[in-house]
């Protein structure tokens, strides 16, 4: 802010110096030229600098003319002389460097600097606008004509050209020694940034001059339109800065618009150095076609919709109430509707031409790790789900297909791209998709085995992607380990499905290495692999440090009971486990009491977070069952708790009524399928659903109930809403108790029994039809 405060001033004094050389006509020489006359000629400088509104109008239409030759001359040779010094500064910084220095930025700008960055500019751009547009309404120099006067929009200009200055010495600063920037790289930045109607540094001074010139209405109706233009200005700017923060979905409205405002801002800041061996063609198709692409994207449509529509309504009602005026009919209604028609017309002639330009943009991308840049040029081209405009871009990837082969992954695939098989391209197309930061990648079942790991793990380093499905891969322990690595640097995934991969010990302790610095993943499913005790240690042993992870499944593993003694002891330090899943692992009665130790023994500051607990076919007996019951408390949400197929019996669920009676009031569903259970615990778990008001699910199928435990549980179960008593030993006897109970149970929806009750419950009188309808047959 302090250096464009100091380029205003050296501005102001540049214009003010007794003696400026003539300057060249460049209008005149254009107009002379259209007329088939190519005589050189100059323009002298105007005899009067900041004029009024009212010392325009009193000018002839010679010096006015004059005046505008002037200083179109001038705003060109500004932008030649800011851009052959910002080349002379990156070209020429960038050699010195390689010859000299080591240091550099070893990685691109994070989402989170990019965000703070725009938001600087944006403001400075804002205050500058309005400082500018403000000072001239009150000197009487807002024109309806042309806004400002020409001076003072040199003078923005000029603080544009300085800012540009400023990126190309922060880029070389954090450019790596031995990396360049093309030669034409900042002359291209500094038009997309100063050109006036393409960036959004003009697009925000025309808002603000419209409202000034809606201030200097004597209506007030008017005035409260200019400010409400201001503020439509500042909340559309918010909303896509807030969008980025959050990075909300792709389908919401604006949601890719920040990365225009970045392109625009830090338009320098972002340049990508060059990559060895990639394609160049000709000037039309390097220069010209990417710069015609970026302004027909759909991504600046929608930016355009969003700033241009409510200000073309605020612009109709000034002109009604004001009358004519050039300024905004021209800035604020022909323009933009001429801009959004064409990014409807020319968005897909244009991208078809510029496949080359797009496949090297994203192949820069890939060489920096520039997740960021990668993700908007794969929505903005709308590559999510289109393979084929992907294979016309694939033979300009090169950077993408040598990652593919150093890790020896579909290496005869890539030896010809032009015959790529369905089957590969798509394969091909999900992978670059998560190097763009695609949010869900899903890869379940295609065969990636652990070379197909390896690029996965190398793109997690700085992808974006949320959602990684690499179930039945047969990823191995190798592969394994190459995602825990990558999990120390990832920030942004939150959710890892590795079920049926074949991967052990080595590969669950890499993984746990990398759940100990990681602070993003949520879900880490491990189900159906060969992981035995060493492995379930050490991700025992990550969640006493991991505050992130909210579920981890361990389902149909070997951990064993010392495994489990392992994550029992972990969990009486974690605060933030949700749900764990250690279904078939071998736990026994001592990783059940251990798992239950942890959960009543927790020493963290918030407490046991964890609400769902799958222990299923685990050999659990009593004492387990006895253990578990025990640690439901005031230190224990728990709330689902799922304990099918072991052998805890009658006494096992007592102590679990015992529990539901007194401490286990959070409890909400309960399985005790397969348990050996029969009248005996079916009857002390319906005394305790006569004071438990939560517990809503109850499932007792597969044990040894009889008529009168069936009777007791839909008699006592006053809030339960679905209770499964199928494949018990009920009889006709019990049938009609329940259907004696059942019209006065109020809560209860869903009772599954078994089909072969159905001719029994079809005796029953008309009065029961409606406790018939709560009726689910299981045959």
């Amino acid at each position: 802010m302090k250096i464009q405060l100091l380029t205003l001033i050296g501005a102001a004094f540049g214009l003010n110096l007794p003696e400026i050389p003539d300057l060249p006509d460049l209008v005149g020489f254009v107009e002379n030229w259209v007329h088939g006359n190519f005589t050189a000629q100059t323009v002298e400088e105007p005899q009067v600098f900041l004029p009024t509104i009212a010392q325009i109008r009193a000018m002839t239409d010679q010096e006015r003319s004059q005046r505008f030759h002037w200083f179109v001359c001038l705003f060109f040779g500004v932008f030649f002389g800011v851009t052959i010094v910002g080349t002379v500064i990156m070209v020429v910084g960038a050699e010195l460097k390689a010859l000299g220095s080591n240091l550099g930025h070893a990685h691109p700008l994070s989402k989170g600097a990019q965000l703070r960055l725009v938001m600087l500019s944006f403001g400075g751009t804002v205050s500058l606008s309005l400082a500018a547009t403000l000072w001239s309404l009150q000197t009487g120099r807002l024109s309806k004509s042309l806004g400002l006067v020409w001076e003072v929009y040199l003078l923005l200009f000029c603080c544009a050209g300085a800012s540009l200055l400023i990126q190309a010495v922060l880029a070389v600063a954090w450019l790596k020694a031995g990396d360049r920037f093309d030669a034409t790289a900042f002359a291209m930045a500094s038009f997309s940034s100063m050109a006036p109607f393409l960036s959004d540094q003009f697009d925000t001074l025309k808002d603000v001059i419209f409202g000034g010139l809606c201030l200097q209405s004597p209506h007030l109706f008017m005035n409260i339109v200019g400010v409400l233009s201001w503020s439509y200005l500042l909340a559309f700017h918010a909303w896509f800065f807030f969008l980025s923060a959050t990075q909300a979905a792709r389908d919401v409205p604006g949601a890719n618009c920040f990365n225009e405002l970045a392109t625009n801002h830090l338009s320098v800041l972002l340049i990508a150095p060059k990559v060895q061996g990639e394609w160049s063609g000709s000037c039309w198709e390097r220069l010209i076609l990417p710069t015609i692409y970026k302004q027909v994207t759909k991504c600046k449509r929608h930016h355009l919709l969003i700033e241009n529509v409510p200000q073309a309504f605020m612009s109709v009602l000034f002109l009604l109430v004001e009358g004519g005026s050039f300024f905004v009919a021209a800035l604020n209604l022909v323009v933009p509707g001429v801009q959004i028609a064409l990014t409807f017309l020319l968005f897909e002639p244009v991208r078809a031409a510029a496949i080359p330009a797009l496949g090297k943009s994203f192949n820069r991308a890939l060489y920096n790790g520039n997740a960021i840049a990668a993700k908007a040029l794969w929505h903005e081209a709308e590559l999510t789900d289109d393979r084929q405009l992907f294979k016309l871009i694939l033979p300009y990837l090169n950077v993408f297909v040598e990652k593919m082969n150093c890790c020896r992954f579909m290496s005869r695939a890539l030896e010809d791209l032009e015959h790529l098989s369905d089957q590969d391209l798509e394969t091909l197309h999900r992978i670059a998709a998560v190097f763009a930061a695609e949010v869900v990648c899903d890869f379940g079942g295609r065969n990636m085995g652990t070379s197909g790991a390896k690029v996965l793990a190398e793109a997690l380093q700085t992808s974006g992607t949320r959602h990684l499905n690499l179930e039945n891969n047969d990823i191995g322990d190798e592969g394994g380990e190459a995602l825990g690595a990558s999990l120390k640097t990832n920030d942004s995934l939150h959710k890892l499905f590795l079920q049926a991969n074949t991967i052990g010990d080595s590969g669950a302790q890499a993984l746990a290495d990398g759940l100990k610095r990681n602070s993003s993943l949520q879900c880490l499913v491990l189900e159906q692999n060969s992981i035995g005790a060493r492995g379930g240690e050490a991700l025992a042993e990550s969640l006493e440090s991991n505050d992130t992870l909210l579920q981890l499944t361990l389902r149909g593993n070997s951990i064993g009971s010392r495994g489990a003694q392992a994550i029992g002891q972990s969990l009486a330090w974690n605060c933030c486990l949700l749900v764990l899943d250690l279904h078939g692992c071998g736990v026994g009665d001592s990783g059940a009491e251990a798992v239950a130790r942890g959960l009543w023994d927790n020493r963290s500051f918030f407490g046991c977070k964890l609400s769902t607990l799958f222990l299923g076919r685990n050999g659990i007996g009593d004492h387990g069952a006895k253990a578990l019951a025990e640690s439901l408390g005031w230190k224990c949400d728990l709330r689902e708790l799922y304990l099918q197929a072991n052998s805890i019996g009658d006494r096992g669920a007592e102590a679990v009524a015992r529990s539901l009676r007194s401490k286990g009031r959070c409890l909400q569903k309960l399985d005790l399928e397969g348990n050996s259970i029969t009248d005996r615990g079916a009857q002390a778990v319906a005394i305790s659903l006569t004071r438990n008001r939560n517990l809503q699910w109850l499932k007792l199928c597969d044990n040894n109930i009889g008529d009168v435990g069936a009777e007791a549980l839909v008699r006592d179960s006053r809030t339960l809403q679905e209770l499964c008593l199928k494949n018990n030993s009920i009889g006709e006897r019990g049938a009609k108790a329940m259907a004696r109970w059942l019209p006065s149970n109020k809560g209860l929806t869903h009772l599954r029994v078994n089909g072969y009750l159905r001719d029994t419950f079809g005796t029953w009188p008309q009065a029961l039809e409606a406790a018939a309808r709560k009726i689910v047959w299981e045959d």
